[in-house]
């Protein structure tokens, strides 16, 4: 894990302290696609996380298509 978040995958206001340098991503869990802050489904989907864009990277999800 690159943001050592001892919450987990919690809610956005606990991520956002272990991910000062970048933006913290909206993961759906089962489609493995990564949201923005401002997006449609961000934290909308019904399976994701709250997670470091580079978190996200490093775990193999993909950018939402803009």
């Amino acid at each position: 894990m690159i943001c050592s978040n001892p919450y987990g995958q919690g809610e956005q206001a606990r991520t956002e302290p272990f991910c000062p340098f970048e933006p913290v991503v909206w993961v759906n869990t089962k489609s493995r696609v990564y949201h923005l802050a401002g997006s449609r489904s961000y934290g909308h989907t019904r399976h994701g996380a709250y997670m470091c864009e580079s978190e996200a990277k490093a775990a193999g999800n993909r950018a939402a298509p803009r």
